[in-house]
C-alpha cells in the first residue's frame, strides 16, 4: 500500500497538446495522485515553449511566445516549481505525462532535418537523477522519447506505443509507460491507463522508501 504523502514530481512543458502538456493527461495524473493520497508536485523548466499553436486551427502563431511554467500553471491553478531552483532530492517518484511540447520544449532539434535531439540540462539532470537514484518515472505518449541515451529499456519509443498494450513496466529500471492519447480513443481510456500508471508508481516508489 503506498505511503500517504508520497511526493511525485509532475513534469510539465506548458498547457496544449500542440505546443505543450496535454492537458488531460496531466489533469488526471494530479487527480489519481490526489486519489491516492499521494502530494503531487508541478515542475516546469524555465524558458519559452518552442512555438505557439493556436489549436482550433493547428496553426502556428507567427512571433507569439509564451513561458513555459506559466503555462503550465494554468493547468495547476498556479503551483508550479521551476526546475533548477529546487532540489529534487526529497521527491519519491516522477510522472511525465504527454503532448508534443514534451518533445518539442523539453528537448532541441525535434523539427530540425539531421539535427541531433538533446535534453534541456535541466531536463536531464532531473531524469538523470531519479534513474541513478532507482526512483520510479512513469512516462505517458511522447514522453518516452526523451529516454534514449539515458537508458536502454523496453518502454522506449521504437518498442511501445502498439495498440492493446495499456502499460508497459521496466521492472529493472522502476519505469512505467502508458501510451495515453498516443493510442487511446477516448479520455475514459486514457483515464484507465493513467489510473494503472499512477498505481504502479506509487508501488514502486513504496518499496523505494521502505
Amino acid at each position: 500500500m503506498p505511503v500517504a504523502g508520497t511526493r511525485v514530481g509532475v513534469l510539465l512543458a506548458g498547457c496544449g497538446t500542440h505546443d505543450g502538456t496535454e492537458i488531460g493527461e496531466a489533469l488526471l495524473t494530479l487527480l489519481e495522485l490526489e486519489r491516492r493520497g499521494a502530494h503531487p508536485i508541478p515542475l516546469a523548466p524555465p524558458g519559452n515553449q518552442m512555438h505557439v499553436v493556436d489549436h482550433a486551427t493547428g496553426d502556428e502563431r507567427a512571433g507569439s511566445s509564451r513561458s513555459m511554467a506559466a503555462e503550465a500553471a494554468r493547468i495547476t491553478r498556479g503551483k508550479v516549481e521551476i526546475l533548477g531552483t529546487i532540489s529534487t532530492d526529497p521527491f519519491h517518484a516522477l510522472i511525465i505525462p504527454g503532448g508534443s511540447g514534451v518533445i518539442k520544449n523539453l528537448m532541441t532539434g525535434t523539427l530540425d532535418p539531421g539535427s541531433r535531439r538533446e535534453l534541456l540540462p535541466v531536463v536531464r539532470d532531473l531524469l538523470v537523477h531519479f534513474l541513478q537514484a532507482g526512483k520510479p518515472i512513469g512516462i505517458m505518449s511522447v514522453a518516452n522519447f526523451l529516454l534514449p541515451g539515458l537508458v536502454d529499456s523496453p518502454i522506449l519509443p521504437e518498442r511501445a506505443g502498439t495498440p492493446g498494450e495499456p502499460l508497459l513496466v521496466d521492472p529493472d529500471h522502476r519505469l512505467v509507460y502508458a501510451p495515453a492519447f498516443l493510442t487511446a480513443r477516448s479520455l475514459a481510456e486514457v483515464a484507465e491507463g493513467v489510473r494503472a500508471l499512477v498505481e504502479m508508481v506509487l508501488h514502486y516508489a513504496d518499496e523505494t522508501r521502505t
